[in-house]
C-alpha cells in the first residue's frame, strides 16, 4: 500500500511525499515529491490518491487546496489594477497584473489563470480582442469584463462582451466588494445565488 508523508521544504511550506512500494521490473519504491503545486482529483497519477479510499483524501487533498487560485488582471489603469491587486490578495488570492491585451496574452502563455478580470477599453489590444485571443487558445477560464464612459457605450461594449464568452460584466466605476463577491462566487467560494454583485 502506498504511505503519504508530509514534509518540511525549506522555508516553502509542506510539500506530500508519496510513495509506493517496490514494482516488478523497477528498482525499487516509486516516489513523487510535491510542494505548492495545484491538483486536481485526477491528475497524472500522484492525484489519483486524492480520490482513493486507502488513504486518508481529506488529509492529502487538504495540502493541494491550500495553493491560492490565480487571477489575472487587466487593466491600463494602475490605480484599479493596482486597487483590485490589493483586495484580492487581502482575501487569498494570487494576482498579476497586465496593462493591456498583449501583456496579457504573454503572461497567460508563461501561466494560465482561474479567472481573468479585464478592462475593456485598452490601448495596444483591448479586452474584446483578448477575450477572442483566449477563447482561439481554447481557454474555459470564467472572464469578467469591464468599462466606463456613458451608459450606451456601457451597454454595448459589455454586451459585446457577454457574446464574446465574458460571463459577468461590471460597469465602473464600482464598489470592491461587489467586484470581490463575483469573484469569490465564480472561483466557488460561495453559492450560485449568494453573489448579489454585477451582470
Amino acid at each position: 500500500m502506498g504511505r503519504v508523508k508530509p514534509r518540511q521544504t525549506d522555508g516553502r511550506g509542506t510539500g506530500v511525499r508519496f510513495q509506493w512500494p517496490r514494482v516488478e521490473g523497477r528498482p525499487g519504491p516509486v516516489t513523487s515529491n510535491a510542494a505548492n503545486r495545484r491538483f486536481t482529483g485526477a491528475d497524472q497519477g500522484d492525484l489519483a490518491l486524492c480520490s482513493s479510499s486507502t488513504l486518508n483524501p481529506k488529509a492529502l487533498c487538504s495540502v493541494a487546496s491550500t495553493t491560492p487560485k490565480r487571477i489575472l488582471v487587466v487593466d491600463d489603469d494602475p490605480s484599479i489594477r493596482g486597487a483590485l491587486h490589493v483586495a484580492l490578495a487581502k482575501a487569498g488570492y494570487s494576482v498579476v497584473q497586465a496593462r493591456n491585451g498583449e501583456e496579457a496574452i504573454r503572461l497567460w502563455r508563461d501561466q494560465a489563470a482561474d479567472l481573468v478580470i479585464t478592462d475593456l477599453h485598452m490601448p495596444e489590444r483591448n479586452g474584446l480582442e483578448l477575450i477572442l485571443d483566449l477563447a482561439a487558445l481554447g481557454v474555459r477560464t470564467p472572464i469578467i469584463a469591464m468599462t466606463d464612459g456613458g451608459l450606451t457605450k456601457q451597454m454595448g461594449l459589455l454586451g459585446d462582451a457577454r457574446l464574446f464568452g465574458a460571463v459577468r460584466t461590471v460597469p465602473k466605476p464600482f464598489r470592491l466588494e461587489e467586484v470581490m463577491a463575483v469573484v469569490d462566487q465564480l472561483l466557488g467560494r460561495h453559492g450560485p445565488d449568494t453573489a448579489a454583485g454585477p451582470r
